[in-house]
């Protein structure tokens, strides 16, 4: 598998894990830490594309919400955006969210378990670990790995209560 090196002069630079369990060592590069938070700059980077030219954020509403003392940045956009399209913004974040943490999940598992190496056996466990299912088929084994599920745990709980409070919204 070819991965993107975003700084090719760290290539060298490894770092090991050994695990007593099961005899097995994984060997991680610097430039996989990096790639992981470059993904999550990035997709923060768009979904503030996405906010800074919606309707919410354009010199008319920046004008009436001076008018009412409030500003129009990209929290307020998204809280419009989350009451007018909670379904759309909260499927999009949930797709978004697996796809992110199931890459960052691919590379750091795959050099412990080599069932990790297939992109929906990262995105299986992202579902299972966001839905806060927990089956146990397949866990994160690396430090690394572990801390990508800690945080796609506590992601999810976010988006799902957020799921749930759309849907009592709705009724």
């Amino acid at each position: 598998m070819i991965l993107i090196s975003p700084y090719p002069f760290f290539y060298g630079i490894t770092y090991e894990e050994r695990h007593m369990h099961e005899n097995r060592s994984g060997i991680f590069q610097l430039n996989d830490l990096l790639l992981c938070f470059m993904i999550f700059l990035r997709v923060y980077f768009l979904a503030r594309t996405i906010l800074s030219i919606s309707f919410y954020t354009d010199p008319r509403s920046q004008r009436v919400c001076t008018i009412y003392g409030a500003e129009a940045n990209y929290g307020f956009a998204l809280k419009a955006l989350m009451k007018e399209k909670p379904w759309n913004v909260l499927g999009m974040a949930l797709l978004c969210s697996v796809f992110v943490f199931g890459y960052c999940l691919m590379i750091f598992e795959r050099h412990v378990d080599p069932s990790f190496s297939y992109f929906s056996t990262s995105v299986w466990n992202v579902l299972i670990t966001m839905t806060t299912v927990g089956y146990g088929d397949y866990y994160a084994k690396s430090n690394a790995g572990r801390v990508v599920s800690i945080i796609c745990a506590f992601w999810g709980v976010f988006i799902v209560s957020l799921f749930v409070v759309s849907l009592t919204n709705m009724l």
